[in-house]
């Protein structure tokens, strides 16, 4: 039996609140202060002591640079000394958090999509030596269920937040209609035969 939640609230985050917290430099803050796409970390997580991420995201990071228009910058909210991942033991395998402008979303989501989906393909296909897979695609996004948080920040600074959770195949299809979901500003579950929606 499949599972797929889908988590859609309005939000008070934006760019802004990762480029003033504390833990971020001067140097970083305007290295970042204009990207389209920030991945950013966990924080206060547990007992680490400082920004936390998940493992892999230096690879997406360089997935998403190298896959991205030359004009969309993607950058990470961190500065490169205190860079630290964490990898946790989940039934679902976290892709990140990320903050990401409306306007680019449609690419960014794609992109995402794209990754997941071509990563699934290789692992289901025996004919492809496992040795041969591109390292450009994290280990992480093998497994079958994944995970992903995309804060989209609008052009007046209002916000939403959309959580993703299930299989690969049914992340990637949500992936590819966000638009649709966030406009109908609703939340979703779904377990199996059963769908609950709970509009905002």
């Amino acid at each position: 039996m499949s599972t797929l939640i889908v988590d859609v609230s309005e939000s008070s985050e934006d760019f802004s609140t990762w480029t003033n917290q504390d833990f971020i430099s001067e140097e970083t803050r305007y290295i970042i202060a204009n990207a389209d796409i920030l991945i950013t970390p966990l924080v206060d997580f547990r007992e680490s002591a400082g920004p936390t991420f998940e493992r892999g995201t230096e690879l997406i990071l360089a997935s998403l640079r190298k896959r991205l228009p030359n004009d969309i910058t993607v950058d990470i909210c961190v500065n490169d000394e205190d860079y630290f991942e964490l990898s946790l033991n989940s039934k679902y395998k976290r892709l990140g958090k990320f903050v990401v402008t409306a306007i680019v979303l449609p690419i960014f989501v794609n992109v995402i999509a794209d990754l997941i989906s071509e990563n699934s393909s290789q692992k289901k296909d025996k004919n492809i030596d496992s040795t041969a897979v591109s390292k450009e695609v994290p280990a992480f996004m093998k497994p079958a269920t994944v995970s992903i948080s995309i804060t989209v920040v609008n052009k007046d600074r209002s916000s939403k937040q959309i959580e993703i959770e299930g299989e690969s195949s049914e992340v990637i299809e949500t992936l590819r209609s966000i638009d649709n979901i966030l406009n109908n500003g609703k939340q979703t579950l779904r377990d199996g035969n059963t769908d609950r929606d709970n509009r905002k």
